[in-house]
């Protein structure tokens, strides 16, 4: 398991976050506010707490942030979620992805489709701040200032592609990363894309 390099770190941004079951839980209030929030979804469906939920906790966020917050082994991930991003390694695979290419926009209720599978996506990185440090901002001059509203606080990095998932969802993806999540959403026009090459052969 991973935890923090120092007892009184926080992540990124202060956020505090952990994933059980698909449902997201975070807090900007401390480590403990969350593992109270998590303890109380344990009580509620009438589950036992694991009595080192607070350990569950840190390795989660840890295995989502950048090299330097922490320290251990990171563990049985798939490559999408045990590779570490870094800032300049988002902003340059956001150069590579839109710099000087057309993408075809969604519509907004396709993009809100997509940022919903998102927001469950095991590869929906929030533990790079992506307000904090200007991510999202230089992301959406890619996609010409397009949000979906009530989804994009948390859209953080997708693992996959590398870049910040408020702007990926917007297009019709050209490009599809071998270690992606099952349910990601690329998938669907990932076989629309095969389709179409295999009836021009």
């Amino acid at each position: 398991m991973m935890r923090f390099r120092y007892s009184n770190a926080a992540p990124p941004g202060g956020k505090w976050f952990y994933r059980l079951n698909g449902l997201w839980f975070e807090s900007y209030h401390g480590k403990n506010d969350l593992l109270d929030k998590v303890r109380k979804h344990y009580a509620v469906n009438g589950k036992e707490v694991p009595a080192n939920l607070d350990e569950i906790v840190c390795d989660f966020i840890c295995q989502q942030l950048p090299d330097g917050f922490c320290e251990g082994e990171r563990e049985g991930k798939p490559d999408f979620e045990a590779k570490p991003l870094t800032y300049f390694e988002v902003v340059m695979e956001l150069e590579k992805l839109f710099r000087g290419r057309k993408y075809r926009y969604v519509d907004s209720r396709t993009a809100k489709d997509h940022g919903t599978v998102c927001y469950s996506c095991p590869a929906n990185r929030l533990g790079m701040c992506t307000t904090c440090n200007g991510l999202r901002g230089t992301a959406s001059k890619f996609i010409g200032g397009r949000t979906v509203s009530g989804l994009d606080d948390y859209l953080g990095v997708c693992a996959a592609y590398r870049v910040p998932a408020s702007a990926l969802i917007h297009v019709e993806p050209v490009t599809f990363p071998v270690n992606r999540p099952a349910t990601c959403w690329t998938r669907a026009y990932e076989r629309t894309a095969t389709k179409v090459a295999d009836s021009k052969e």
